[in-house]
Order: structure tokens, then sequence, then C-alpha cells
């Protein structure tokens, strides 16, 4: 069964915040991007992590970032089209308990094991001093309301101050 959230508009948008709370109360979460879309193949989008976060296996397609993840860690169906028959054959899959609970689990596993704010804390001054960028950072924990310092790793040349924020959900 396809549902959405009774919103007071009844367009079934919710405000940010309450995201973790609907997300919970499904089964599974629907990641259904355009393929065609560029965006859709060079990104991770939001629904994943609020996926991983919740324990829910993703219904998605085998493109781009979303669809490989899912693909090699099972945490959902990927499918090759959007197409009524193929979204059926997963939504099958996705009502059989014992499976929709394993892929949620691994869902689950991996959101904390690899897309968790320590492990991206830990990997962040790496992927900065790729970049050329070296110094001292400050990451700003929206759930804390503290800075959390970064030390950057000194050797590569300064090219250009840049100002990044990445926030971490609650929850």
């Amino acid at each position: 069964q396809l549902v959405a959230p009774v919103t007071p508009e009844g367009d079934g948008h919710v405000p940010p915040r309450e995201v973790p709370h609907w997300t919970g109360c499904f089964d599974a979460v629907f990641c259904g991007y355009d393929p065609r879309n560029p965006n859709a193949r060079f990104s991770a989008p939001n629904k994943l992590f609020e996926a991983l976060a919740a324990g829910k296996p993703l219904l998605t397609g085998t493109y781009g970032e979303v669809g490989e993840i899912i693909s090699r860690y099972g945490c959902g169906v990927a499918v090759e089209q959007f197409t009524a028959p193929l979204l059926r054959e997963a939504l099958d899959a996705l009502s059989i308990e014992e499976f929709r609970a394993a892929a949620g689990c691994r869902a689950r596993a991996l959101g904390e094991r690899e897309y968790c704010w320590d492990h991206v804390r830990q990997r962040l001054p790496e992927l900065y001093a790729s970049l050329g960028v070296t110094g001292r950072a400050f990451v700003h924990r929206a759930t804390s309301g503290a800075d959390a310092p970064i030390e950057m790793p000194r050797g590569a040349p300064r090219r250009r101050r840049i100002t990044l924020s990445a926030v971490e959900a609650a929850g």
C-alpha cells in the first residue's frame, strides 16, 4: 500500500523536522528520481540517508550512487526502470517481512558504520587535503549547537579560502 502523510494542505509535504518521524512510520522508502537527470546519477539524495537512519529498506533505480549503494549492500530493491511490472515485483519482495526486516537491518548498520557523523568527520580532512584545503575548519553540529574542530592536514599548498558547512541531522 502506498500512502503519504496527511497534512493540513493535503499535499503530503511535511516540514523537514518531521521527516524522521514519518520515515519511521512506513515499511520502506521510495526514491524514484528520473534517471535521465544528471543530478540523479551523480548525487546521493537525502532519501537514501533518511532510509539508512531509520533502518528502512529503499526502493530505487539501479542508476547513480543511490542505486549502487542499495545494490552493493542489500539495503532494499533497485529496479532497472520504473515500470509497473518491475515496481510490482519490487513491492512484492518488500512485502515479505523477513526480506524487509533483513534489508532494514542492513540499512541501519550501513548508516551507523559508513554514513554517520563520526565516520565522515574522520574522512573530511583527507578529502579537504585532496582539494588543496589546509588549516583548521569548524563544522557546526546542529544537534549540539557547538562547533566541532577538525584539524586539517598540513602539506598541501593553500589555494583559496572557502567556507563549508556540514549539518548533522538529529537522531
